[in-house]
């Protein structure tokens, strides 16, 4: 990834604005892999909740 690059730009500037406390929720364009199964647990970890009682 070229360090120089208007996505690695836009991801320091969103978590300088995260750690600094401006901003809650990242608007980068993101493409997560793995199975069905890992991204629903990922994306929804409150479903997995009851399997962990």
């Amino acid at each position: 990834m070229d360090p120089s690059g208007d996505l690695v730009k836009a991801c320091m500037r969103e978590l300088k604005e995260y750690f600094a406390g401006q901003r809650q929720k990242f608007d980068l364009p993101l493409s997560p892999e793995g199975t069905n199964s890992s991204r629903f647990l990922t994306e929804r970890p409150e479903a997995t909740s009851s399997w962990l009682k």
